[in-house]
């Protein structure tokens, strides 16, 4: 049986799954279809013109506070797992794709243009014709703090992006790309390397603020590997895959939520 919220008003009437929290319903609707299924919602969560679906079992959707809303369809199946970090400025619409029991984590303060795209499957399996093995395995994704994606661009399985890099509008970033903490990455290549940027829009820039942000002197959004702070991308996923949904929103907690080193998703 599918169960539907369109508001906190439908939450109590859930009887296979649960959300926990009270995010704000605008034009919105959660769905799911299956059990043991969780959406967790800290305080400040707006769905503006969303769709989360659940189309399987013991998933989780772990959403933060925010200062901008929620424009997002989410599609996640069997035993995922999807963390979305706190105040990311996301424009309509961010779409995530979660299929074959892998995970997706978006941590703190990152830019999302429009029209993004981000999939841990191909959505089909493909075979090597010699020895008959599969070749497109599914695989989690993986953003850092504080990334730019420009809009339009695509994020296959396996993409890791670093804190403080930079993915162009229009780039595909093909499956297992790793793109290093504060490099420029378009079409293929990174561009620039050693670069950061700031969250100030651009669009109402006149003369003076052109030349007032000529040079930015901060190194606030540089960020390097660190022993002891800098997590392993590796170790994350694997928790999650390990551990039982209670276990692994305990995890996501004190992990991801109460941890929050400024080199934790740091890629050299």
């Amino acid at each position: 049986m599918v169960e539907s919220v369109h508001s906190n008003q439908d939450i109590k009437y859930l009887e296979n799954n649960k959300i926990m929290g009270e995010p704000q319903f605008n034009n919105s609707i959660v769905l799911f279809n299956g059990s043991n299924n969780i959406l967790f919602c800290e305080d400040g969560v707006n769905l503006t013109n969303s769709k989360i679906q659940f189309n399987g079992n013991n998933s989780i959707i772990y959403l933060s506070s925010s200062k901008y809303k929620y424009k997002t369809q989410i599609f996640v199946f069997n035993e995922s797992t999807v963390f979305i970090g706190k105040d990311n400025n996301i424009s309509a619409t961010l779409r995530i794709n979660v299929q074959e029991s892998q995970n997706v984590i978006i941590g703190d303060d990152c830019v999302i243009g429009p029209n993004v795209d981000i999939r841990t499957s191909d959505g089909f399996p493909v075979f090597s014709g010699s020895n008959k093995k599969r070749i497109n395995l599914p695989s989690s994704v993986i953003i850092g703090d504080h990334v730019w994606l420009g809009h339009l661009s695509y994020l296959s399985r396996g993409v890791k992006l670093g804190s403080g890099s930079i993915v162009y509008n229009n780039t595909n970033v093909l499956p297992h790309v790793t793109v290093k903490s504060n490099s420029y990455y378009a079409n293929g290549q990174v561009i620039s390397d050693n670069v950061f940027f700031m969250g100030s829009h651009t669009a109402y820039f006149d003369k003076n603020d052109i030349e007032s942000n000529e040079y930015c002197q901060t190194d606030e959004y540089i960020y390097e590997e660190v022993e002891n702070e800098t997590l392993s991308l590796v170790y994350i996923d694997s928790m999650l895959d390990e551990y039982e949904i209670i276990e692994r929103l305990e995890f996501i907690q004190k992990l991801l939520v109460e941890d929050k080193k400024k080199n934790r998703f740091a890629i050299e």
